[in-house]
């Protein structure tokens, strides 16, 4: 059996976990108010603050970190080191440029993710437990011919729900009596931010990229707009950089239509009659569609199942409407909700029990 201890942080959390093997020991999702992170005046105080709440739940849930056979979190940014998906043990290289990233934006990360590596370091205290990274945030597997947009000075990247949207596509594999390696899925992942991937023989090779303006909206975030209009807001001094990162990222979408960003009292109130709410969620339904459609052509007309996942994965008018039209190009298979806690324990286990080699860095 595996002792294995989960952290990922958020802007606002801090979520940690203790599994033996597949079964959750003890879970918490420790809150910090907006008084306590404004308090931080730098990554230090934010790595001490973030500390001192895990030490107090290993205390409250008695885990013994002198057992851990595993350390596994979510891996932002890896400075190009991580080519493909898979799971990355923290070692040379590799420990070596979380490092550089994390001074180089001291004194105040601009994502959670980055002071994270440090995080762990503080919490083992010197105890020799290794440390893994599962399909880190900013791999990208795309083919050349996706990466090419109208300009070369503005390259097309990937930007996904990546450790959701990979164990995903492996559970859908699975269920399809296949490995992951050997299928060709379409998997929307629909929420607050969606992203839409083709995944070919395990690899991504194409993907919609919400913080680019690609891609349909969102609860919060607004997918792809008319880049003109944009240009000539910004130019008007009615929008700038910051502006638009918002419209963008956080009250684009759902949020900005309707001035809500829960998917059911959306549908609750298109159920009563706001005429507005119910043309939003068509639209979304019809966007959704179409990009999915997109990501199939991608696969070469050709898929073993288009997968749907994420929190609007719960809602049946979505689902079914979605699944009445792309259902005629391949069969839809749909995983509401996400769990990237449970995706990096099974990444890790898979290294762990050698039924997977750690993923090589590649300079």
């Amino acid at each position: 059996m595996y002792k294995i201890l989960v952290v990922n942080l958020g802007g606002t959390s801090t979520k940690v976990a203790l599994y033996n093997d597949e079964t959750p020991v003890c879970e918490g999702s420790l809150r910090h108010t907006d008084e306590e992170l404004s308090a931080c005046v730098d990554n230090t105080a934010q790595i001490e603050l973030r500390n001192k709440v895990i030490m107090e739940w290993v205390r409250e849930n008695d885990v013994n970190l002198d057992e851990l056979d595993a350390i596994v979190f979510r891996m932002v940014t890896t400075g190009g080191l991580c080519k493909t998906g898979g799971t990355y043990r923290i070692e040379g290289a590799l420990k070596d440029r979380l490092l550089q990233i994390y001074e180089k934006n001291f004194p105040k990360a601009t994502h959670p993710g980055i002071i994270t590596y440090p995080l762990l370091l503080k919490i083992l205290d010197g105890r020799d437990v290794p440390i893994y990274a599962i399909d880190p945030d900013d791999v990208d597997e795309f083919s050349d011919v996706a990466r090419i947009s109208g300009h070369p000075d503005f390259p097309r990247t990937c930007g996904i729900h990546m450790i959701n949207q990979k164990a995903i596509a492996r559970k859908a594999s699975e269920d399809l009596g296949k490995k992951y390696q050997d299928t060709k899925l379409v998997v929307a992942h629909l929420g607050g931010g969606n992203s839409i991937a083709s995944h070919d023989h395990g690899r991504i090779v194409d993907s919609t990229h919400a913080a680019n303006g690609e891609g349909p909206f969102a609860t919060t975030r607004s997918g792809a707009l008319p880049i003109l209009d944009v240009a000539k807001a910004i130019c008007s001094g009615k929008l700038d950089l910051r502006g638009v990162m918002n419209i963008l990222m956080a009250q684009g979408g759902f949020i900005a239509h309707t001035g809500l960003s829960d998917m059911r009292l959306i549908e609750k109130k298109a159920e009563e009659g706001d005429a507005n709410c119910e043309l939003v969620i068509q639209a979304f339904i019809y966007h959704v569609c179409r990009y999915i459609g997109a990501q199939f052509a991608a696969l070469g007309c050709e898929a073993d199942a288009i997968v749907l996942t994420g929190g609007i994965a719960y809602s049946k008018r979505v689902v079914e409407a979605v699944t009445a039209c792309v259902g005629k190009l391949a069969p839809v298979m749909v995983y509401p909700g996400e769990n990237e806690i449970e995706a990096m324990v099974v990444g890790t286990l898979r290294v762990l029990r050698g039924e997977e080699e750690i993923t090589p860095v590649k300079a």
